[in-house]
């Protein structure tokens, strides 16, 4: 099902992204859409026709990209956000983006990423609430990975693999 991810930062500008809706339960959702130009990302490369699939927890201050390659996992990014919702039929996701990003590379190499894009205006409060979000998604990692392998992955259509 077509769906529309926008995404907002702090000051609430959006930027749309038209993805595939491939899985919807009570407070979680995979979007899934072909990686159309070449772009980089920490260490790696993303090429036409990499997929991403986009894991969102509606209880959760981050969401999990997972980009792969001819069948292949070839990276995992996390964005720190807030206030994720998925509404209508076809399916709209909103979330804003707090910049700050946890990338795995292959080998399993972390990178936190943009933190020189946060605010300055930033509340100390909210940059002790991004520290503390990407300290629990570096806890989470592992156990994101085992869902995806286990309960997600398997999931998938052999079209959106």
């Amino acid at each position: 099902m077509k769906t529309v991810e926008i995404v907002k930062s702090p000051d609430h500008t959006p930027r749309e992204y038209d993805c595939k809706l491939e899985l919807r339960s009570d407070g979680f959702a995979v979007l899934s859409t072909a990686i159309k130009e070449s772009w980089r990302v920490g260490t790696l490369n993303l090429l036409p026709g990499d997929r991403s699939f986009g894991l969102y927890w509606l209880d959760r201050d981050y969401n999990l990209y997972i980009w792969r390659r001819d069948g292949v996992e070839i990276g995992w990014y996390y964005n720190v956000l807030e206030d994720v919702s998925l509404s209508g039929l076809p399916a709209e996701l909103v979330w804003t983006d707090w910049y700050v990003d946890v990338f795995y590379d292959q080998p399993g190499n972390c990178l936190e990423l943009d933190w020189d894009e946060v605010p300055g205006w930033t509340p100390p409060e909210r940059l002790d609430w991004l520290k503390a979000t990407v300290a629990r998604i570096k806890q989470d990692h592992p156990s994101n990975i085992e869902f995806w392998k286990a309960e997600i992955g398997p999931r998938m259509s052999p079209g959106s693999l």
